[in-house]
């Protein structure tokens, strides 16, 4: 089942977000190692702009995806569901007799409980439509005097200079490293000096800082403002930097009572962790200053959406529960971080996701 249900909230026209990156559709294949019945599998549109669009949407923002799919019925899953999602998609493009993108994501409960996943990318005869597609033209110019703050999750020709055009402009540029590499680490460099806002995890982060401290990129990148890094089970880590002064927090995670994936766990965090540092987009990005009572919300806040992603299967499933219960994201996250938990009762297992949704 795609999310057919309205957002909880109308966009608000003073805060609109440029997503920029792949859109696959997931196929999640749930195997459990203590129940030999057999896999469960799910099909949902992934990928992290729409994925973390998806969630901005919820909390008010107002959302536009730029992309590029293929001229099929996966495609037209892909569109249809964003827009049912609350999406703008008039910058995605289709690519005539190109397939769209499909991943294909083993999700394994182990003996002892604990929880894995491999993505594996089938291969075809020709290739599938990706971000390296992705023109620049009036569309671009279009939406850099129309939004305010450009997300990306790919590095290629076209989102550097869509990236420093928006750059050059005053607006806020943020860049999500992603899981695994998207490109090589010589390609993501032009459009990493154009960012205010980064987002890694502890295995990548060497990479971006060359064997150097996280703290370093700091100082490497005139304009880098917030890094963010996620270590899993251990947390997430903030860098942040006002004026010439260096600072950082960390934030252990909120424990969740029963994993059953953490597909898209990163992807709320890129969420909220944008709608917290909206008020970026309405001064100049380089002179506003965050105090730390600020920093330890926004890292709250991410901590206990990145639980309660984790109780639903793939990477939108807490969205289309708290639809369905007519809970507005905020709330939720309010409750959890007080309770320094998620609720037993809120999760949902892929079969009675099947079943019931």
């Amino acid at each position: 089942m795609t999310f057919d249900h309205p957002p909880d909230t109308e966009p608000r026209p003073d805060f609109k977000v440029l997503l920029t990156g792949a859109l696959p559709l997931d196929i999640l294949a749930y195997v459990d190692r203590l129940d030999s019945s057999g896999q469960i599998a799910i099909e949902r549109v992934g990928g992290s702009v729409g994925n973390a669009g998806t969630a901005l949407r919820r909390l008010g923002a107002s959302c536009t995806i730029a992309g590029a799919i293929g001229a099929d019925p996966e495609a037209e899953t892909v569109r249809q569901t964003m827009e049912r999602d609350g999406l703008d998609t008039r910058y995605v493009e289709e690519l005539p007799g190109r397939p769209t993108r499909r991943i294909v994501f083993e999700i394994r409960r182990e003996a002892d409980g604990t929880v894995s996943h491999r993505g594996i990318h089938p291969s075809g005869s020709l290739p599938p439509a990706a971000p390296g597609d992705i023109s620049t033209g009036a569309w671009s110019s279009e939406a850099i005097s129309n939004h305010h703050w450009f997300h990306f999750d790919a590095a290629n020709r076209a989102t550097v200079k869509i990236a420093r055009d928006a750059a050059s402009a005053g607006k806020v540029v943020s860049y999500d490293f992603g899981y695994q590499p998207r490109g090589s680490v010589s390609r993501i460099l032009p459009l990493l000096e154009q960012c205010h806002v980064i987002q890694t995890n502890r295995h990548l982060a060497p990479l971006l800082s060359l064997g150097a401290p996280p703290s370093s990129l700091l100082g490497r990148y005139p304009k880098l403002r917030f890094l963010l890094i996620t270590d899993g089970d251990r947390g997430l880590e903030i860098f942040w930097r006002n004026g010439t002064i260096r600072r950082k927090l960390r934030r252990a995670t909120i424990p969740a009572p029963r994993v059953i994936d953490t597909i898209g766990a990163g992807d709320a965090c890129t969420a909220l962790l944008i709608w917290s540092l909206r008020k970026m987009a309405f001064q100049n990005p380089e002179d506003i200053r965050f105090d730390e009572k600020q920093v330890r919300e926004t890292l709250d806040a991410m901590a206990a959406v990145s639980a309660l992603a984790c109780q639903f299967p793939g990477a939108n499933g807490y969205l289309t529960w708290a639809a369905q219960k007519d809970w507005k994201l905020e709330d939720l996250i309010r409750e959890i971080v007080t309770a320094e938990e998620v609720p037993e009762t809120w999760h949902v297992p892929p079969e009675v996701w099947v079943r019931e949704y």
